[in-house]
């Protein structure tokens, strides 16, 4: 069975991954935004014979570090991996668009890439405007043994942009043009009778994560003395620092 690793980008506080104030006074997280899409996506592919390996934590209370992310793809011997975000660096201005990333341009990424890019823009419409095919050194690309895909599917700094991926029937767009790719690349067929669960619910073909947290301080001497304390009993320890509000 084909399996498909879905990654819902940063956690709920992660710092400075939120829309941009003078556009969104809500300064809604990129959070938000990338799970919305995962969940509703995975929800649609509950009725498809396809097994999902979800690697981010759902909550968004922590951030999955990035190897962590791989390990467990690559673990699984996932064979697609892909990762969700929403991109800065429009400046309020009404530059943007989806792009799409692959980590380097050998034949059967670009074809990738190009399939993904061109199903998100033909279901929501938001084109590209500068280099919307592109490459990048990025650890999930980078690390993982499957093809591996990361997309931005919006600028939440940008006039134009900001206001369409706030909006609910834009995610809906967006888990549509993913499911009409994901069945078109791996010609997925609707298996009659299989699980279709409710958000509240996990269906047998969905993976899930237990995250254990020992410990949280503002002295970071505790922290570091908690690691220490942590190796030596042979636990692989380490800090992770979140801001607060």
């Amino acid at each position: 069975m084909v399996k498909i690793c879905l990654d819902a980008g940063h956690g709920i506080n992660t710092p400075g991954k939120r829309c941009n104030k003078n556009i969104d006074s809500n300064e809604t997280r990129e959070w938000f935004l990338n799970q919305r899409i995962v969940s509703k996506l995975q929800e649609k592919l509950k009725s498809y014979n396809v097994e999902v390996i979800r690697v981010d934590d759902p909550s968004g209370a922590q951030d999955v570090p990035l190897k962590t992310r791989t390990d467990i793809a690559n673990r699984e011997k996932c064979n697609l991996y892909l990762s969700f975000h929403h991109d800065a660096g429009a400046n309020c201005t009404d530059a943007g668009g989806i792009s799409v990333f692959t980590y380097d341009n050998r034949e059967s990424l670009s074809k990738l890439r190009y399939m993904i890019y061109k199903s998100l823009v033909g279901h929501g419409g938001l084109t590209g405007r500068s280099t919307p095919l592109r490459t990048a050194d990025f650890h999930v690309l980078r690390e993982t043994a499957m093809d591996a895909v990361l997309v931005e599917h919006g600028f939440m700094d940008s006039t134009k942009d900001t206001p369409v991926i706030l909006n609910e029937s834009y995610a809906d767009s967006m888990a549509e043009g993913w499911l009409a790719f994901l069945v078109e690349y791996f010609n997925l067929e609707q298996v009659s009778g299989k699980s279709q669960a409710s958000s509240g619910q996990v269906s047998d073909n969905v993976s899930t994560m237990y995250y254990v947290q020992c410990g949280a301080f503002k002295n970071k001497a505790n922290a570091e003395k908690l690691v220490k304390d942590l190796k030596a009993k042979g636990f692989d320890a380490i800090i992770k620092e979140q801001a607060y509000e």
